[in-house]
């Protein structure tokens, strides 16, 4: 089964139109996400929602939003405009949940524009410093017999 769940931030408000057909409504949104090493960049992904997912796509989406976007990965193929065709993740959104603006939107930072990331706070001790507490030994119940490795046949 094919399921994703993905946290990223909001880079364009989100786009609506709606299909010749049936006039179904179609919602697309930019987003990205951190990679999952802290030398990646962040990546880009094209976020698609249909009937009432495109609506709440457009209300809730602003740029420098976080959500959490569950739904479908599928590769799709589009034609570049240097004659080729390349293939592209879209994820298509089946639930959606608005996590607020991101701490760069607060600080006033554009979105797309990820601030550094903060040194640690957290120092470990050095090790000169750990000192482990000793097991003690096991201790072996009262009332049973060690076995005997006499009677080993080999």
């Amino acid at each position: 089964m094919n399921n994703c769940v993905l946290l990223a931030e909001v880079l364009e408000p989100a786009k609506l139109r709606y299909t010749q057909d049936n006039q179904t409504p179609i919602a697309e949104v930019l987003v990205q996400f951190e990679g999952s090493r802290p030398d990646d960049r962040p990546s880009k992904l094209k976020v698609v929602g249909w009937n009432t997912m495109a609506e709440t796509l457009q209300q809730t989406c602003q740029p420098g939003d976080r959500i959490l976007v569950e739904g479908r990965l599928r590769m799709i193929t589009v034609d570049r405009p240097e004659g080729f065709k390349e293939k592209v993740a879209e994820l298509t959104a089946s639930r959606i949940h608005s996590l607020g603006a991101t701490s760069a939107t607060v600080a006033g930072l554009t979105p797309g524009t990820l601030p550094p990331n903060p040194a640690p706070s957290f120092t470990p001790p050095p090790l000169a410093s750990f000192n482990p507490t000793p097991l003690a030994a096991p201790v072996a119940p009262a009332n049973v017999t060690p076995p005997d490795y006499d009677d080993i046949p080999f």
